[in-house]
This record gives structure tokens, C-alpha cells and sequence, in this order.
């Protein structure tokens, strides 16, 4: 497994270099916090470390949103809850820490039941093989047990490199607090961990 991790490392060290286009900049601003880093250097083809140091001059530090939340604001929270800190999440959205916690205990109180719409099932495949079901349920406003039953109707499965993180305690929901029996167990945002790289973003 040790090894797998350290050729995993490897890839993502090498990769294009030098001065970024403003297409590649476009899409990192639209990907960065949806994947974990050594996806997205897969994906984009440059190394974790200019990832990261160009996800840092993208998301500086500005002047903090408020007011009503647009839907494309919390579709974007929701795809990079459980991959990087609510601290990330507010840099990228450019709202307070506060307030992203806020969001997501809001989302959190939200259920859905009935039949599955089309966007939802298309969702939980996206998202399945590297979130957590407790991330999951959260995401789709349905219980724990809705997206575990409809997981394995599709027979679906976790990714390998999700489920070795999550080994070494690098991703996942963390400890289950006291919420609805529809909803248990249920995770408050500040107790969804994160891989330590991703928090590079908001030192």
C-alpha cells in the first residue's frame, strides 16, 4: 500500500511547467476543491506543488461575500465537501469560514425522500467512489440509509486510492453528533477532516 502511495506521489511530483495559460487558470478556478490534489495534477497535468501555488494566487485572501447564497455557490460547496477544510471552502467561495459552516448544518437538515430524480442518481455516481456516504448524504438531501440502499442498487464502489486515504485518516466524516433519527449519523462541517495538503490554500 506504501508504495502504491509513494508512485502515486511520484506521478504527481512531474508534470508541465512554467507559465500558465488562461484556459488552464480558468479550469483550475472551476476544479480546485471538487478532487483530491494528486487527481487534479493527474488531470490537469501539472505538479501538486504549482497546483498548489497557483490555487493560492487564484483564491487570495479578498474582501469576505455576504447576503443570499446563488445556486452555483452551493453546488460548488457541495462538491468540495469532504475534500478540502471549510477553511478552503471559504476561499474559494469568498465567504466566511462562519458562514460556510452554517450552510452545511443547514444542508445537513434538509431530506428529501420519494422516488430519485435523474441529476440525483447521476450525482451519487459522480460522487460515490470518493466521498463518504455521511458527505453523501448531506450533498443529496437524503438519509444515510437512502444512499447506501440506491449505492448498491447501482452496485456501486468506493475508488482504491479514496479508500487508502482514508486508511492513513486523511479524508472522511469524523464524529457523529446527536440529529434526527431520519438523519443519524450525521456530521457537523467542522468535523469533516481533510487531507492535510488541500489546507495549503489558506495559510
Amino acid at each position: 500500500m506504501r508504495s502504491s502511495v509513494r508512485a502515486a506521489r511520484r506521478r504527481a511530483a512531474v508534470g508541465r511547467r512554467g507559465r500558465w495559460s488562461a484556459t488552464e487558470t480558468q479550469r483550475l478556478r472551476e476544479l480546485y476543491g471538487t478532487r483530491d490534489e494528486i487527481s487534479l495534477s493527474r488531470l490537469m497535468g501539472r505538479p501538486v506543488p504549482a497546483i498548489r501555488r497557483m490555487a493560492s494566487k487564484v483564491f487570495r485572501r479578498r474582501k469576505v461575500a455576504s447576503g443570499p447564497w446563488q445556486p452555483g455557490d452551493v453546488e460548488r460547496l457541495k462538491r468540495c465537501l469532504g475534500v478540502v477544510s471549510t477553511q478552503v471552502i471559504a476561499r474559494i467561495l469568498g465567504r466566511g469560514e462562519s458562514e460556510v459552516t452554517s450552510k452545511i448544518d443547514e444542508l445537513s437538515r434538509t431530506v428529501r425522500s420519494g422516488a430519485w430524480a435523474r441529476e440525483e442518481v447521476q450525482t451519487l455516481k459522480d460522487l460515490f467512489g470518493s466521498r463518504e456516504d455521511g458527505t453523501l448524504a448531506i450533498v443529496l438531501s437524503r438519509t444515510l440509509d437512502g444512499v447506501r440502499q440506491m449505492a448498491k442498487q447501482l452496485r456501486l464502489g468506493k475508488d482504491k486510492a479514496f479508500l487508502r486515504r482514508l486508511a492513513r485518516g486523511a479524508v472522511g466524516d469524523r464524529r457523529p453528533v446527536a440529529m434526527p433519527a431520519s438523519r443519524m449519523p450525521r456530521w457537523k462541517a467542522k468535523e469533516i477532516a481533510t487531507p492535510g495538503p488541500a489546507r495549503s490554500l489558506a495559510t
